[in-house]
């Protein structure tokens, strides 16, 4: 499992590297792709089946999505997974602790999707569907109706 590691965390470094190109282009802050893939090295093979995951199967990374921290930490990427029959992603979520420093951490989730569907028929059986439901008083949201006549009214 140790070459996969190695593997995965230099794919990561890799992912983030590119990703502080982009930021840069855009005037952005960079990440600090050391403090957030060092807790991820330390730790990741202790998630057996993750690990089997991407020993197993192809994997791609999703682009990192910031939070709130502007990058320095916080933020999460995707690992999507191409496995025979279903696929499916994990997600990274960077974070910290405060203690007498600021530890890095990570959260690892794993998401299925169920189902993905989309709207059976076509736009005026939509606008059919739409009409029957804003009849019913039941979905009405009162706030929506007045901030529209208020719109209206101006």
């Amino acid at each position: 499992m140790n070459k996969i590691k190695e593997k995965f965390i230099k794919d990561l470094i890799q992912k983030l590297n590119r990703e502080n190109t982009e930021r840069i282009n855009e005037g952005k802050d960079s990440l600090n792709v050391c403090y957030m893939t060092s807790v991820i090295d330390q730790n990741i093979d202790k998630c057996n089946e993750f690990m089997e995951d991407i020993k197993n199967n192809d994997y791609y990374f999703t682009s990192y999505q910031e939070d709130v921290s502007g990058g320095y930490t916080g933020g999460y990427i995707g690992i999507g997974i191409n496995a025979s029959g279903i696929n499916y992603t994990y997600r990274i979520d960077f974070g910290f602790e405060i203690c007498d420093w600021y530890i890095p951490t990570f959260n690892l989730i794993k998401e299925i999707n169920v189902l993905y569907s989309g709207y059976n028929g076509g736009e005026q059986d939509y606008d059919e569907y739409e009409k029957q439901f804003n009849q019913n008083e039941e979905n009405a949201n009162k706030d929506v109706k007045e901030h529209k006549r208020q719109i209206i009214l101006e």
